[in-house]
């Protein structure tokens, strides 16, 4: 089995402008499923932990090493009102983790909009603008904490590994720094 992952069509009412990428995965999409074979798998151990008991190893384990990368994936680029929902980790090569800090949910609302309509009685006659209803569909987003109860303590065991002197690296760490102080509290120190 092939798995090429990519947005949802329904996500394409929301955020238009990831047309360009879903269009670009499902050609992706065509030419893995036209390949004879299987498609080699990444190299490497990657994990998500998303269970009480790898999340305790995956952080004990970080606790211990002698520096990681970090990034992390938020719902908008604007940190002021952006979530963050989900932090990856590496200290080696081959080996990355994600944990996950928040849920994603949607659901579908139907709505009625009145629009202005030209309207014609006869031909020849002048239009006249009459309110029309339209019915459209809305996304209603919601974020809940991916953790429930033990999200504070999630959060807590977080603030105090990035609180740490362990050298910390980042692609675009200004941008997840300034998210995750804003977002969970956290202070990146040694980065």
């Amino acid at each position: 089995c092939n798995v090429v992952t990519t947005y949802s069509p329904d996500y394409l009412q929301v955020k238009p402008e990831a047309e360009s990428i879903l269009i670009q995965d499902l050609k992706k999409a065509l030419r893995v499923s036209a390949t004879k074979g299987p498609i080699p798998p990444y190299e490497g151990n990657y994990i998500i932990a998303n269970t009480p008991e790898l999340l305790d190893n995956v952080l004990t384990r970080l606790d211990t090493v002698e520096q990681f990368a970090f990034d992390i994936e938020t719902n908008s680029l604007n940190f002021v009102t952006g979530k963050v929902m989900c932090i990856s980790f590496s200290w080696q090569k081959g080996t990355a983790v994600l944990i996950p800090i928040r849920k994603y949910h949607s659901v579908e609302q139907t709505y009625t909009e009145y629009v202005d309509r030209k309207v014609r009685k006869k031909k020849g006659q002048e239009a006249t603008i009459k309110q029309v209803p339209v019915e459209k569909i809305r996304l209603i987003e919601s974020y809940e904490p991916y953790w429930g109860e033990r999200q504070d303590e999630v959060i807590a065991r977080l603030q105090a590994l990035f609180a740490t002197d362990v050298p910390k690296i980042a692609q675009n760490g200004k941008f997840d720094c300034k998210f995750l102080k804003k977002d969970l509290g956290i202070t990146v120190e040694n980065f």
